[in-house]
């Protein structure tokens, strides 16, 4: 009995750190392709990864990892429904307002070329309805 016991619990440990190390190893995997993919900006697809790896093990780096990553989704959310916004104010000739909407897009991606250049035209159009 006794020996039958040792077996059977040889092989339940053998079973857990196979099990620990295949874990270990689908934690690492998830994060190195979740660093790649925000290194690419596919910032949702990432998040998804981070998420999986921290079910696996809760790190301190990994939660700073997750909630970035939340911000710079939901800023960019946030920067498209502006520029949306500005181009219908835009489209329907309301040029003050568009521009203030762009300068707040501006705060959140302030290196988005469409957005300089929008303000850049709107500037053109308010300097020619002054003369």
């Amino acid at each position: 009995m006794k020996i039958i016991f040792i077996i059977v619990f040889h092989i339940v440990i053998t079973d857990f750190c196979y099990s620990q190390e295949n874990l270990s190893s689908i934690y690492d995997s998830l994060v190195k392709s979740a660093d790649s993919l925000s290194k690419k900006e596919d910032y949702s697809v990432a998040l998804k990864d981070y998420e999986s790896a921290f079910s696996i093990k809760q790190t301190d780096e990994l939660k700073r990892k997750i909630g970035y990553t939340k911000y710079i989704i939901l800023a960019q959310e946030e920067f498209n429904e502006l520029v949306k916004s500005a181009d219908s104010l835009f489209k329907n000739r309301d040029y003050v307002g568009a521009k203030k909407l762009y300068i707040k897009s501006c705060l959140i991606k302030p290196t988005e070329s469409y957005v300089k250049h929008r303000i850049y035209e709107i500037d053109v159009i308010l300097k020619e309805q002054e003369e």
